[in-house]
């Protein structure tokens, strides 16, 4: 157990600290990706924001159509587009993807990839599905994946205060309305930077940061969220997306997460999701994953619960959602971490 700890000191998970970029990072991310993301697309302070401006587009709710939801989401962004858009939620989880057949000509349905894997093929007009790509916007499928959007937040994969973004290949889509700065999102962008700063200097040993302190203010930023209206990026922060080195990132936290896989023996107690996220378990009980959870963490390593399901949800996504544990694999750990992580699972 000492050399398990001593291989994930400091901790695996939780927020994104603020980046410290190497010089030679910007070079290769302009070199590898000098287009990511496309100027095409609309970058907005966060991934809901980026689902209700493509609602506003289309006029859903204006005065007609409805947004269906898949009964497993985040319960933050349905109560965001909830106030202005109304929604029907049909049955589906990240182990039961039952999509609907159809659904009136006003309506639109959207369709998550959970943890980055390839949702199931769907029957009804692209021009009527909305996808969710914030576990993996860089998934190779998604352009040949019958959508005529595509949305997501930026927060989840990447260290950035804000993001979100919206975009469509397809020439029949409606137009986005260009969204606007906010002094409010601004506010919110730049307190979440302040924290993500302190965040790394506690990584690097700093001895007058405090973890309650950051972890407190990183909470807060990420609830702010909820009382934003789309507003879009902030230039400072579109710079700074623009020279993260995202594809060399994604590659190793696919790596990151074979090694894991590969190392990792069948365990009595959870199984395997597909994804590319990150190591995806689903345990055989809340029991269970709540003992796993405890350990990981007392070893400093945090497992992300995604996504907890509000009262009155159904009884399945309930039950699922208490059993997963989703653990990061991306680029902020080594290979030696990682395998920290192997010997923590393996003894638990």
């Amino acid at each position: 157990m000492g050399d398990s700890q001593d291989v994930t000191k400091g901790e695996i998970g939780s927020f994104f600290p603020y980046p410290e970029l190497d010089p030679s990072d910007v070079a290769e991310s302009k070199r590898k990706s000098p287009t990511w993301p496309p100027r095409s697309w609309s970058l907005l302070n966060s991934g809901r924001a980026a689902l209700q401006q493509v609602l506003d587009s289309h006029g859903v709710g204006h005065p007609q159509g409805v947004l269906w939801l898949p009964s497993y989401y985040c319960s933050e962004v349905t109560r965001y587009v909830q106030r202005n858009t109304p929604i029907r939620v049909y049955p589906c989880n990240p182990t039961d993807q039952s999509l609907p057949s159809d659904i009136p000509p006003d309506d639109l349905l959207l369709i998550v990839s959970y943890f980055g894997a390839e949702p199931p093929a769907h029957s009804l007009d692209p021009s009527q599905v909305v996808l969710d790509t914030t576990h993996d916007p860089l998934a190779p499928w998604i352009d040949d994946y019958r959508a005529g959007w595509v949305i997501g937040s930026l927060r989840k994969t990447l260290p950035l205060p804000e993001g979100g973004f919206a975009h469509s290949s397809r020439s029949t889509s409606p137009s986005l309305a260009e969204p606007r700065p906010s002094d409010e999102s601004r506010q919110v962008a730049q307190q979440g930077a302040v924290a993500m700063i302190t965040k790394a200097r506690w990584l690097a040993g700093d001895p007058s940061t405090d973890k309650d302190e950051w972890y407190r203010e990183l909470q807060q930023h990420e609830d702010a969220f909820d009382r934003l209206d789309p507003a879009s990026l902030l230039p400072e922060n579109e710079q700074l997306l623009r020279s993260l080195p995202v594809k060399s990132w994604r590659q190793v936290r696919l790596s990151n997460l074979a090694f894991l896989r590969e190392h990792l023996p069948p365990l009595r107690w959870a199984v395997q999701l597909p994804a590319t996220y990150g190591l995806v378990l689903v345990c055989i009980s809340q029991e269970v994953a709540d003992t796993v959870r405890g350990k990981l963490v007392s070893q400093g390593v945090y497992p992300a619960r995604l996504w907890p399901q509000p009262e009155g949800s159904r009884e399945p996504d309930t039950d699922l959602a208490n059993r997963i544990l989703v653990i990061h694999t991306d680029h902020r750990y080594t290979r030696t971490q990682i395998a920290g992580v192997v010997q923590l699972l393996k003894i638990v």
